[in-house]
């Protein structure tokens, strides 16, 4: 038995000489920062501005913004969960009991903040390519921007 013993530590001596980053064990998955979080939280809730200030432009006036139906459908259905959310939350404590709106709200916005492959709704787009759409909005926006300059401009020479 000692012989055997001898022969594994003599095993284990060569094993950690050939590899010298035997004792370096380093985790696999980076550590997630209180910066990450508070970024994430963050892309989070401008995620859900950027939606409602879409859908309201929108509204407006739906030739503003060149997008397509099912982008529109999208965004829609988003700034109704959102909606949905601050209606409940208005009820007090029965939203506090119920939730329901809310656990969809979160769900749905995380999908859009996490570029899911899931499609938002039977009209809509994915929620990656909605989240590229949004994100395309807010920061190649100059076409957007002169849409509304000349808008205005033309109901200023109108009055």
């Amino acid at each position: 038995m000692n012989a055997e013993i001898a022969e594994l530590e003599a095993l284990c001596k060569l094993y950690m000489q050939s590899n010298p980053s035997f004792a370096d064990k380093k985790d696999a998955t980076p550590a997630i920062t209180e910066e990450d979080i508070a970024s994430a939280v963050s892309n989070g809730l401008t995620f859900v501005s950027q939606v409602s200030t879409l859908s309201a432009l929108l509204q407006e006036d739906a030739s503003l913004i060149e997008s397509s139906e099912a982008e529109r459908a999208s965004l829609d259905f988003l700034a109704g969960a959102f909606a949905k959310m601050a209606s409940e939350a208005e009820t007090g404590s029965k939203a506090l009991q119920k939730g329901i709106a809310r656990s969809a709200f979160a769900a749905t916005y995380t999908k859009l903040a996490r570029a899911s492959a899931d499609q938002v709704n039977q009209d809509g787009v994915s929620f990656a390519d909605l989240n590229s759409f949004v994100t395309r909005c807010f920061t190649d926006n100059a076409q957007i921007v002169q849409r509304i300059a000349d808008k205005a401009l033309a109901e200023k020479r109108a009055a």
